[in-house]
């Protein structure tokens, strides 16, 4: 999905989860595919890599884990596109989201960027990785069959297929879950044999 064909999609109405988290799903036009706003970061000759590979949060042994994928500017071009998108679209239906008016520079301070930038690095989109349930990532070889998840994806060339999946509110923040739906996993750029 080209990010230039955000302004098709929507925020739905903000819901409650069972365990008491506001959240409001993303959706795009249902006429093309399944109404999910994706893009993808890379491609097969031009991937991108994990430089800390996944990660969980305490080290506990979640079903959820998070990663951070390294982005070229044309990558970076195409989530602030998403961002920006969704960005004005909060503030125009502020009332609907935060039950109050919030102007568009206010809000900027409460939505959180997907895109982490530090020092003189490379600018990282952090995402999350469902490992199993009806939103586990899948992950393929270069020969388009489906493979298993490496236990450590530094080294590796990757193509992740990211969905703009929901907006998450806390009571002074908010922002994007990007969450890595495919992963085409290429050749480990660093494998060495460790015995030689």
């Amino acid at each position: 999905m080209d990010p230039g064909l955000a302004s098709f999609a929507q925020i739905l109405d903000p819901q409650v989860s069972a365990r008491g988290a506001k959240y409001a799903l993303i959706e795009h036009d249902k006429k093309v595919g399944d109404g999910k706003l994706r893009i993808m970061i890379g491609d097969k000759t031009q991937p991108t890599f994990s430089p800390f590979g996944m990660s969980t949060y305490n080290n506990d042994d979640s079903q959820r884990k998070n990663i951070e994928f390294v982005l070229t500017p044309t990558d970076e071009d195409k989530v602030n596109r998403v961002y920006d998108w969704a960005l004005g679209y909060l503030a125009s239906q502020s009332d609907r989201f935060f039950k109050k008016a919030i102007a568009k520079d206010e809000l900027l301070e409460l939505f959180k960027h997907p895109i982490v930038k530090k020092e003189q690095y490379p600018p990282k989109l952090k995402c999350k990785i469902d490992t199993v349930g009806k939103n586990a990532m899948r992950c393929w070889d270069t020969q388009g069959q489906r493979c298993d998840l490496p236990s450590d994806l530094r080294g590796y060339k990757l193509v992740p297929k990211i969905t703009f999946n929901h907006i998450w509110f806390m009571s002074k923040e908010c922002g994007i879950v990007c969450l890595c739906s495919d992963l085409l996993i290429l050749e480990c750029a660093t494998e060495e044999c460790p015995f030689e």
